[in-house]
């Protein structure tokens, strides 16, 4: 890698200076963010615009496929496009089949994956939508909730306690 002195975290914000538009939006819309790491962005622009590709490439990248900073959506779209490319000769149903195990297997959220060995999804479709349903639920809890002030007048103020010795918290002995 060529690149001028710059720190490692800014190697993928580097290179995509240097896509046109329209191919920064599509390797944008790819999972590729400026915090991607350097390697995978790069192993991303290759499977996007490199049609030299071989199957067995597309097999090893879709069998190592994790989710990053995808939505579950993005991150399924790309293993389907892995393994159309990886099989292309597997009938649909055992692709689909698949695409389903490497969805459910290499997602980033370990609740949504064990929900999943105990729960198995018939299809994508349906993994998808349990992904969505766990998403919904999360935004929800760090949505903060506005709180109501409580008004001078309602608030409650203790008098001062009269005994200056705190409270004797010992059990009480035996007396012979």
């Amino acid at each position: 890698h060529a690149f001028p002195t710059l720190p490692p975290a800014d190697h993928t914000r580097y290179m995509l200076r240097f896509l046109t538009p329209p191919t920064r939006k599509l390797a944008m819309t790819s999972g590729i963010s400026l915090d991607t790491p350097f390697h995978s962005a790069q192993e991303t622009l290759l499977l996007l615009f490199d049609t030299q590709s071989s199957p067995s490439t597309a097999g090893e990248r879709l069998y190592n496929l994790c989710q990053t900073h995808q939505t579950a959506d993005e991150f399924a779209t790309e293993l389907i496009q892995l393994a159309r490319h990886a099989f292309p000769t597997l009938p649909p149903r055992d692709r689909d089949d698949l695409v389903l195990d490497r969805f459910t297997s290499g997602l980033r959220d370990h609740t949504v994956v064990n929900h999943f060995i105990l729960n198995p999804p018939t299809n994508l479709s349906a993994a998808l939508q349990v992904c969505r349903r766990y998403d919904s639920r999360k935004i929800q809890e760090i949505t903060p909730k506005p709180c109501k002030p409580t008004p001078m007048c309602q608030t409650y103020i203790l008098p001062p306690s009269t005994s200056t010795r705190p409270p004797d918290t010992r059990p009480p002995t035996k007396r012979t």
